[in-house]
């Protein structure tokens, strides 16, 4: 399959989603573990990617609203 768009595009689409890295998107719901120390984000499949420093924070926030919002 091929697929052509801009993540800008891409996150009009899927508000959900969250820019954690200018290269990355994710979906904040499956989010396992986050590694400040070394910038990494681990989701629930055993895959990881890359987190921009500036955004670690933000992802917190998310990842703190949606755990509020389900009752964790």
């Amino acid at each position: 399959m091929e697929f052509t768009a801009t993540l800008g595009d891409i996150l009009k689409q899927e508000p959900r989603l969250f820019q954690c890295h200018r290269s990355f998107l994710v979906n904040p719901l499956n989010i396992f573990k986050v590694d400040r120390s070394n910038k990494l984000i681990y989701l629930k499949n055993g895959s990881n990617c890359l987190i921009s420093r500036n955004k670690i924070k933000d992802i917190m926030v998310v990842i703190e609203e949606n755990q509020r919002g389900r009752g964790i």
